[in-house]
């Protein structure tokens, strides 16, 4: 079991309403669609429950129209 405690943008405001997160019983998926240039940058995702903690992140890097 995990728990999903809060996502926000860097700055400390709420997500845009092209970002969506969606909780399912084993994980949580990050949608970002569509990706604009200011949604560059790394997305960190940490994990953790009983066993211990777990990381991954990963660099959106939208090309340009």
């Amino acid at each position: 079991m995990f728990s999903l405690y809060s996502l926000q943008a860097s700055g400390g405001t709420g997500l845009p309403s092209h970002v969506q997160v969606v909780k399912a019983p084993n994980n949580v998926n990050l949608t970002i669609f569509p990706a604009y240039r200011t949604d560059m940058g790394e997305y960190i995702c940490v994990a953790t429950n009983s066993v211990g903690t777990s990381k991954t992140s990963a660099f959106l890097r939208p090309k340009a129209r």
